[in-house]
C-alpha cells in the first residue's frame, strides 16, 4: 500500500488542494473513492481508473454526476505516489499545458522532495 503525498510549490500554493476545494460536495466523494483504490493497489492500479503517460507519470481517472476529472500522479521511490494537480477534462485528449505542467512539477519534485511535500492535514474530510 503506498504512501499518498501532496505535492506543493516552493511559494506554498498546493495545486491538488486548490483543485478539489473547488469541488462540489460529490465530486469531492468521487475522488476521494478513486484516491482509496489509488491507495490499496498502488502500482497495480489500471484503466480504467487511470492512464500511463510515460516515466512513472499517470492520471487518476474519475467520473462524476458533474464531469469528468483528471488527478495527475508520480511514483516516487518505493512506495510513494506524488499528487500533482487535478483539472476538468472537457476533451478528449489531455491538454497539452495541463500534462507539461505536471511533468515540470514532477521534474521540481525530483530536484528537492523536502520543498515540495505538503506536510499538512488535509481539510474538508478529504485526507489522503
Amino acid at each position: 500500500m503506498p504512501r499518498i503525498v501532496i505535492y506543493q510549490e516552493r511559494d506554498g500554493r498546493v495545486p491538488f488542494l486548490r483543485f478539489f476545494e473547488r469541488l462540489k460536495p460529490r465530486e469531492k466523494a468521487d475522488v476521494r473513492a478513486t484516491l482509496e483504490l489509488l491507495k490499496e493497489r498502488g502500482h497495480l492500479l489500471r484503466p480504467p481508473h487511470n492512464e500511463h503517460l510515460g516515466g512513472r507519470l499517470y492520471y487518476l481517472r474519475i467520473a462524476s454526476v458533474d464531469g469528468h476529472y483528471r488527478v495527475f500522479y508520480w511514483a516516487h521511490g518505493k512506495g510513494i505516489v506524488i499528487l500533482g494537480h487535478g483539472f476538468s477534462k472537457k476533451s478528449r485528449q489531455c491538454p497539452p499545458k495541463e500534462l507539461d505542467r505536471a511533468r515540470k512539477m514532477r521534474e521540481r519534485f525530483k530536484i528537492d522532495p523536502a520543498a515540495h511535500t505538503y506536510k499538512e492535514e488535509i481539510s474538508d474530510g478529504g485526507e489522503t
